[in-house]
């Protein structure tokens, strides 16, 4: 007869015989992760008419399988079978397996032989599937993949989280979508994202036959976590909403703005800061007033414990207005004449505040240097163009009630809807271009040499005047430009 099964053990005899072993797979349990191997012991002679031994004794893997006499002819004869049962690794592989021989006969030396069946020549025993979880968000859906070694096996699915244990689903077969529970918001309030475990029971039937598992990552969607933000203003500014009738229109440098912010954060977040920011650049941690504001933009920001910020912008309607200005000079137009005349000109804001217009009023009033009682306000009358106003293209003359032997002290005042600018300002007495006494000759103006050189400074010395050009070179007697005449000096010629 032919031998049956895959060799694992070759032992030689005297007179050309042989013992041969094989293996043979018989079935497998794949609940129990086992294989039932069929163990097989040949005696081969390969002589000429028989062989024979009056005693023998043949053990395979420890139990015996032929003893007492026998008588072969050429050819190969079983002396028995033993079935084995091998349990394979946790992964279904095949672990291999050792099996002994003992043989004793007129032919075989009592000894025991070893051979073995290798690792990984028994088919491997589908075992528990792997599997898959791509990230996801909670409230969206992660896609749950599973590769099993048998079709017909069945899956449980059950999650780990932050503390957070449950069955996902059963009885699945190689996927499953699964929607992240709303539940693990509470263990995501100061993070963004954290791990979760999915594990896969694979069941055989109803016997599990292993348990795989693998993380995904669960994140907060921003998108839909921002925290809820509103914000009111109120201008607080009486007179503002006095001149607009409103207290939600402002004015430009006037308004002061009284912020109230609600910041709501979600799903058990809580909220860590409030920023409320003027297009000016003044800010506010939280509700207050923004006071003398300069653009109706107002931007709120609310962050979360999760990092999840929120903004919302808001344009309040805020007039333009232009802060009043004022400059003045005041003069003698001639020196020695009692009158004095006046040039101005600013900035103002010449438009409506909604309720009521702006409108501008000049005044103003004097005293002598050296008293003590101003007159009354008299009015000026004034040139508007666009939002500028000035006296016009001439000066304006306020009068010849002003000796021009004394010095007078002026105060001008405009005045519109928001604010009154003041100048103060002193004209000087009036002057003669000189003064021939009897014993001197004093100029109250700048002196020109011919040579066009300024005089800028003199000093009267032993009966003379001295004086200096503009870089304060001597210019008597050195010059020759002056001589003397009696006790003064003139330009000569």
């Amino acid at each position: 007869m032919a031998r049956t099964g895959t060799q694992f053990i070759h032992v030689s005899g005297t007179s050309n015989t042989h013992l041969y072993g094989t293996y043979q797979l018989v079935s497998q349990n794949i609940n129990n992760n086992t294989s039932t191997i069929r163990l097989r012991l040949y005696f081969t002679y390969s002589g000429g008419t028989t062989v024979a031994s009056s005693y023998s004794t043949f053990k395979l893997d420890g139990t015996t399988v032929k003893s007492g006499s026998y008588s072969y002819k050429p050819g190969d004869h079983l002396l028995g079978q033993k079935d084995i049962t091998v349990t394979h690794n946790a992964d279904g592989t095949f672990p291999g397996k050792s099996v002994s021989v003992y043989s004793y006969s007129y032919q075989f030396s009592k000894d025991t032989d070893t051979g073995s069946i290798p690792a990984g020549v028994i088919a491997t025993i589908p075992r528990a599937s792997s599997v898959t979880a791509t990230d996801a968000a909670i409230e969206s859906s992660t896609s749950i993949n599973i590769s099993r070694a048998s079709g017909s096996f069945k899956h449980t699915l059950k999650y780990a989280f932050e503390g957070l244990t449950g069955t996902i689903a059963s009885d699945i077969d190689t996927s499953y979508g699964w929607t992240i529970p709303t539940s693990f918001y509470a263990k995501m309030t100061n993070i963004l994202s954290a791990k979760c475990t999915i594990i896969c029971e694979t069941y055989s039937g109803d016997i599990l036959i292993g348990t795989k598992e693998t993380t995904f990552n669960v994140s907060i969607n921003a998108a839909i976590n921002k925290p809820d933000i509103d914000a009111t203003f109120e201008d607080i500014n009486e007179l503002a909403t006095s001149l607009t009738g409103s207290n939600n229109k402002l004015i430009k440098f006037v308004s002061e703005v009284k912020v109230t912010m609600t910041a709501t954060a979600k799903n058990g977040a809580t909220i860590v800061s409030k920023k409320i920011i003027c297009g000016d650049g003044k800010s506010l941690n939280d509700n207050g007033t923004l006071s003398l504001v300069e653009s109706g933009k107002f931007t709120i920001t609310a962050i979360d414990s999760r990092g999840i910020s929120n903004s919302k912008e808001y344009n309040l309607e805020i007039v333009d207005y232009i802060k009043l200005t004022l400059n003045v000079e005041a003069f003698r137009p001639t020196p020695t004449d009692n009158q004095i005349a006046i040039n101005f000109k600013g900035n103002y804001y010449n438009n409506s505040f909604g309720l009521i217009d702006n409108n501008l009023d000049l005044k103003y009033r004097y005293k002598p240097k050296e008293g003590n009682s101003w007159t009354n306000y008299s009015n000026l009358n004034k040139t508007l163009s666009d939002n500028n106003y000035s006296n016009g293209s001439s000066e304006i003359n306020l009068g010849d009630m002003f000796d021009y032997n004394n010095a007078y002290d002026f105060e001008f005042v405009a005045t519109d809807k928001i604010m009154s600018v003041a100048v103060q300002l002193s004209v000087a007495q009036g002057l003669p271009n000189f003064d021939w006494g009897k014993d001197d000759f004093q100029h109250n103006t700048v002196v020109y040499l011919k040579s066009g050189n300024e005089l800028l400074d003199y000093e009267k010395n032993d009966n003379r005047i001295q004086y200096r050009d503009a870089k304060g070179n001597n210019l008597f007697p050195e010059t020759g430009l002056f001589k003397k005449i009696g006790t003064f000096d003139e330009e000569e010629n």
